[in-house]
């Protein structure tokens, strides 16, 4: 009867307790039912992502459905695997960002020159003024990103029209053949999932391409060269907030006067001033 009510259930599960209410039957008659079948493998136990307290039984030839065991995205025990979420959003976010944006590197020793990618236009130095643009059918997947940045570096954007931003069945076959999900397999719902986080966050924004959805960088030029490397100071990078990829400092928002506590009441002969400003002082490294 016990195992009955169990095969009822299906890939939900049931909880110990509404088995006894539906059988009717004692604490000591239920626990020895249940040993039995424990023993020959007919049943076992698991947790519920949904009801973390209750004792759950379904049956041993069946898995749990993602609603009750929480899917990939949570580990044997029933939790939530922060860690492995963590990594597969830096993953898809570096994907993006590779294939989404060209890097740009500026000569020191030849100002006048500009050396762009073989994606958008090329110009040639001043001596020879000559350029041309590319059709945007006919671009090449962007350059790879280099492991360090520099002063006269950065990430530019593709130029309008190009179609091979990637989609989310891009990002979830590459997952699927880098090996970084070896014991679970991604689905493309599930890589929406992440995709989706990274856009409310503001990391990524979508882009209407050819009749498809792909993904590319938000806010380029602010965006570093490095990888995101938030929480691994190991691999290279400092440690950065967890959640949030290093990106470069805007002038307005450094800058003392972008958030100044008393800049309602900063003017020349009033308390806060310009010319004695202890925030800019410091900011100039003057004192």
């Amino acid at each position: 009867m016990v195992y009955g009510v169990v095969d009822e259930a299906g890939v939900e599960g049931i909880w110990s307790r509404h088995i006894q209410d539906r059988l009717s039957i004692n604490q000591a008659p239920f626990n020895t039912a249940v040993k039995h079948l424990l023993s020959k493998r007919l049943i076992v136990p698991f947790k519920s992502v949904e009801h973390p307290n209750r004792k759950m039984f379904i049956k041993a030839s069946i898995q749990p459905s993602e609603r009750a065991a929480g899917g990939v995205w949570h580990n044997a025990n029933g939790e939530l695997d922060e860690a492995f979420i963590e990594e597969i959003k830096r993953v898809i976010f570096d994907v993006v960002k590779k294939r989404s944006t060209y890097h740009e590197k500026l000569d020191p020793l030849e100002p006048s020159t500009r050396k762009a990618p073989t994606n958008g236009t090329v110009t040639g130095p001043k001596l020879l003024p000559t350029s041309r643009k590319r059709p945007a059918e006919d671009l090449d997947s962007p350059s790879p990103l280099p492991t360090l940045s520099k002063p006269h570096e950065s990430l530019l954007p593709l130029p309008a029209g190009y179609k091979k931003y990637p989609t989310v069945r891009d990002i979830a076959r590459l997952l699927s053949t880098t090996g970084i999900t070896t014991s679970s397999v991604l689905s493309e719902a599930d890589v929406q999932v992440l995709v989706d986080v990274l856009v409310y966050d503001g990391l990524l924004e979508a882009v209407q391409i050819a009749g498809r959805k792909g993904y590319r960088l938000s806010r380029i030029p602010h965006q570093s060269l490095e990888r995101w490397t938030a929480g691994r100071p190991d691999e290279g990078g400092p440690l950065q907030e967890q959640g949030m990829p290093e990106q470069y400092p805007s002038a307005l928002v450094e800058a003392p006067c972008g958030k100044c506590p008393v800049v309602e009441i900063c003017e020349e002969g009033g308390p806060v001033a310009p010319s004695n400003c202890v925030y800019f002082q410091h900011w100039l490294g003057l004192e």
